[in-house]
């Protein structure tokens, strides 16, 4: 039966002649290459030179069974889960087709069965381990993390467990520590204050789990970034499309300032909201941005005489420049 699946060149193939294949061309005639899966053969559909054979299938395993195409394969290895999501599960089925089609007899004996089931799995795995694991999954889908910031924190939580961290610390702190600093290092942060109310911890305890976690496992933790905040808040204080515009382009004028990037970058993020709105005229205050970011009124204040100090602008002068800038542009563009 005819598949497709990538084909990994065998050994045989000479050092002259790869860089042409790679490229897809015969080494002799500059001809297009053809792929015999079947056969395992790479050959020139010109002058019919046959470049590599032995080829390795490393794709899954595909068989016919009845006249219908099937892979005699498993579900993916994930770290979500101690086991690697590699031992056996026992789902429920549909409700109604199982009372119908089953006694209550044999219903009582599936729902013993899956219970043992899930004691024998449970069994082989470290408490703590198991309980910070379904831990970190409820807490990044609370947050809507995306699936691949999910398996990474899965995966730097298993590491966390290695090194021993577990000890002397609650489960619920160095899940939401390790949700913490994933997102962190996958630059999609997420406020402290967002993370506790989805958390069963509180804010002193994530913060101080946080940075001992970092420490003691040396994590490459990126700085952070205003702009990432930024979205967030403004989609919070629900601003005007002009006002995330000028508060955009007043962070992107500002990122990557050595002196503002060691600062509270959702401080940062309040000042820009609290400038482009004086710009656009938007009714809300200091406190409403500074509640809301969960940072002072006098964070705000600071911040925007910092950045005046460091660029040597005010940042009402910078957001108008980076507007004007970027309207002339798109102009000519068009």
């Amino acid at each position: 039966m005819q598949h497709t699946t990538t084909l990994t060149e065998s050994s045989d193939t000479t050092d002259e002649t790869a860089p042409d294949v790679a490229h897809n061309q015969c080494p002799e005639c500059g001809g297009h290459l053809v792929t015999d899966e079947q056969h395992g053969e790479q050959s020139c559909s010109d002058c019919g030179l046959v470049v590599t054979t032995d080829q390795l299938d490393r794709g899954p395993d595909w068989y016919t069974s009845e006249g219908d195409g099937g892979r005699r394969s498993g579900a993916p290895i994930t770290s979500r889960f101690v086991d690697k999501g590699l031992s056996t599960r026992m789902g429920h089925g549909d409700f109604e087709a199982a009372t119908e089609a089953t006694s209550e007899r044999r219903r009582r004996q599936l729902h013993r069965l899956r219970r043992r089931q899930q004691w024998c799995r449970g069994s082989a795995e470290p408490a703590a381990q198991r309980d910070a694991l379904a831990e970190v999954r409820r807490i990044a889908t609370s947050l809507g993390l995306r699936g691949d910031v999910r398996e990474a924190a899965t995966t730097l939580l298993s590491r966390v467990y290695d090194e021993g961290f577990f000890l002397g610390r609650t489960v619920e702190g160095v899940a939401a520590a390790v949700v913490y600093a994933t997102a962190r290092i996958f630059e999609v942060p997420r406020r402290f204050a967002a993370v506790v109310v989805v958390a069963r911890t509180d804010e002193a305890e994530l913060r101080g789990t946080y940075l001992s976690m970092v420490r003691a496992c040396d994590l490459k933790v990126p700085p952070p970034r205003p702009l990432l905040y930024l979205p967030a808040l403004a989609s919070d204080l629900g601003l005007t499309h002009e006002t995330r515009r000028h508060a955009r382009a007043l962070l992107e004028a500002i990122d990557g300032v050595p002196e503002l990037t060691g600062r509270n970058p959702v401080g940062v993020a309040a000042m820009a909201i609290y400038v482009a709105s004086c710009v656009t005229a938007e009714q809300i205050t200091q406190t409403e941005i500074a509640d809301e970011a969960g940072v002072s009124t006098v964070t705000i204040r600071v911040t925007r005489a910092r950045v005046g100090e460091i660029v040597g602008k005010a940042p009402t002068a910078i957001i108008t420049e980076a507007v004007a800038a970027d309207d002339s542009g798109t102009r000519e563009a068009s």
